[in-house]
This record gives structure tokens, sequence and C-alpha cells, in this order.
């Protein structure tokens, strides 16, 4: 994968709880990265390349360390994160080696290149992106999606054959004891006065916090005891702390910055509901873990997010990017605690499908299959 060590996202967090339930079943597993050269490699089985820093914590390379192309050959399968950096070089440094490729597809790549890249014509963006990934897809022998939504993407990019439909996995221990916590105090918020809506994640500008911001400003005028906490740090809270400042909301919103993994579920315990306005999300990990802990979710309906959430019955979703509508479904939660509570139970529920035992195992016949098709088996 491009970076692991000392980043946070749903992907290295995807990876580690993955990594821990194939080592609890005596897979020996290791993880190939990008990183600075002072760290280098952080653990016998974390091989990091030196890579050059693009932002914070994340780093990029041009090749693999001598380390990590000798370990590289000794792979059973290679399940790849990333297509354009980390997943060529992998696949380039083993063809000799008859090794089969798996790649997990975690990312709206013809999103994101609309926020990222902007400077391409759209066109040129999209024949560029298509043809890169159809390169890359050629190469692999499974190619796997994590929600039904993202499978209508990849036949779109050409994906004709080697799909697989596996949901990225989370081990929801931690937070479904928070949702107990919850049934025997019966607290639902901090904010005694009124409700409290949170968000968790990259504050980056494909998950579309302005327009989180610019909602929550109409429900703050409507409902001014509501608090919001963005839970997270990342390129675009410098703006997002502009747009607070500039229309006096400060009191109302606070955002955290970058908090530890193992500290998400007590933020959770905190909140009366999950609320997002992205809709690039492949497999959104971040409102599974709120609804394992009894939130109800207000989001928009996209990719991903409607594979996960169900409308009306543990959460509530836009049907378009529009500030009214989702002002609406808000308030409709914060003015019904019945509602709410009810909502809370049937998404700590439906989480359970979202297993990492049901995914890994998955994972594991998964890979026994590929490594059959080139006479090779774990």
């Amino acid at each position: 994968m491009d970076v692991y060590h000392g980043y946070t996202s749903g992907v290295t967090t995807y990876v580690s709880s993955l990594r821990r339930y194939f080592e609890k079943n005596n897979h020996e597993v290791f993880i190939f990265c990008f990183g600075s050269r002072e760290t280098g490699s952080s653990g016998a089985h974390i091989i990091q390349s030196p890579g050059i820093r693009i932002k914070g914590s994340y780093y990029i390379g041009a090749r693999f360390s001598r380390q990590a192309r000798e370990f590289l050959q000794k792979m059973d399968v290679l399940h790849l994160q990333h297509p354009f950096v980390s997943g060529p070089l992998a696949i380039n440094n083993t063809q000799t080696q008859n090794m089969p490729f798996v790649f997990t597809n975690h990312t709206r790549y013809d999103l994101y290149m609309q926020y990222y890249a902007p400077f391409f014509p759209n066109n040129i963006g999209m024949w560029l992106l298509k043809t890169s990934l159809k390169s890359f897809f050629r190469q692999v022998d499974a190619i796997v999606a994590p929600s039904k939504g993202i499978i209508k993407v990849l036949l779109e990019f050409g994906v004709k054959s080697n799909l697989y439909h596996i949901f990225n996995g989370i081990d929801l221990e931690n937070f479904y004891q928070i949702f107990h916590k919850r049934k025997v105090s019966g607290q639902h918020s901090s904010n005694r006065k009124g409700c409290t809506l949170i968000y968790v994640g990259r504050l980056g500008k494909e998950k579309n916090l302005l327009l989180l911001l610019k909602v929550f400003k109409r429900i703050h005028q409507i409902e001014p005891a509501t608090r919001l906490i963005l839970v997270g740090d990342g390129p675009d809270r410098s703006n997002l702390e502009r747009f607070i400042i500039s229309n006096d909301i400060q009191s109302a919103v606070k955002i955290t910055g970058f908090v530890p993994y193992s500290r998400i579920p007590e933020y959770l315990y905190h909140a009366d509901f999950f609320m997002t306005a992205s809709v690039t999300e492949v497999h959104p990990l971040t409102i599974i873990e709120a609804m394992s802990t009894g939130l109800p979710v207000v989001a928009i309906r996209s990719t991903g997010i409607e594979d996960t959430v169900l409308h009306e019955e543990t959460g509530l979703l836009s049907e378009e990017q529009e500030e009214d509508n989702l002002v609406n479904l808000a308030l409709e939660l914060i003015q019904n605690k019945e509602k709410r509570l009810w909502m809370g139970e049937k998404g700590a529920e439906r989480a359970k499908l979202f297993s990492l035992e049901t995914c890994g195992d998955s994972l594991l016949n998964l890979y026994n299959k590929v490594l059959t098709q080139k006479r090779r088996v774990l």
C-alpha cells in the first residue's frame, strides 16, 4: 500500500484490523508501504521503503527498497490496496514469480479526480483515469468491490471478470461496548440541553464538509442548543475553521483535530446521531462504527452509503446534495428522540453484518481460489 505507518485513514484502519485477524488465525502478514527515511521499517512485518513526504505523514515513492523487493518474492499472495503507485510497483517486482494479485477498490477515483486534479478538463481527466485503471485491472487476478454500488462503477470502468463483492470488515468490539454502555446508563449525549451531531473522518474537500457546516448553521438557527463535533484532521481544516468563525458558530462547532483510533468510541458515546454530506464513500467504515454504538445516521444517498444505511430504518437519506433536505432530515431526528433511539437500535443490529470475521474468511477463500488458479495453495 502507498502509506501505512503514522497515517490514519479508513484503509489503514481496515488493513490493521485484517492483519490482526489473519495473524490470529495463524497466517503470516507483511505490509509493504512508503515512509520517511528516518523511521525506516517499523516492525518485522512492516516493510517500509523510503518515500517523499507529500503532506503531513503521507509519503509516496518511485521504487521499493532492496529489502522490500527481496521480501516481495517470498509472498504467497499480494493483496494490493492502491492502483497507482504501490500496486503497479508490487506487480512489476514480482512478475517472474507467478504471483497471484488481489486488489480492493477503496476509493471513488472518478470523484476524487474532480477535487484534487481540477486542472484536467473533465473528458481528458476521465480518459487518463480509465486508461490507467484498465491497464492495472488487466494485471490482477481478482478485484474486490467493498459495496454493491462500487460494482456498478467498476463495470463502467470496463471490468468484465474476476470481480468479487466482499465488504471491508471492522473489529467492532470496542464500539459495541459503547452501545451496551448506553443501554445501561441511558445516556445518549453529553449535551443536556440539545442534540449533539458528530462527524468522524478526514477533513478533506472530497468529504463535502462545507455543505455539512452550511446545513448545521441553519439547524442551529432553529435549534440553538444543538452542537456539532468534527472528529479528525485534514487539508481542508483551515477552510472549515474560517467558515465557522465568519458565520459565528464557533461556540456550537468543535473540530477536535487528530484523535487516536482507540478514542473514537468515546467521542461517539457523547453524540446523538452521525451526520455526513460526503458522496465519495465506497464502504463508509466510520458510519458502520457509529451505527454499532447505537447512533442513527443522516447522509446523502450515494454509492457505498446506500448499501450501508437503510432509509427510515437505521437513518435518514437525502436524495440530493441539497441543504433544505438535509436540514429537514436532521431536524426530524433532533425533534424526535423516540425515533432516534429506535433507529439507533436497528443500526447496531445491522452493523453486525459487517464483521471482521465474515470479511476475513471471505478473503481467505478468495486467496485460495486465486492461488489454486496459479497452482499454489495456502
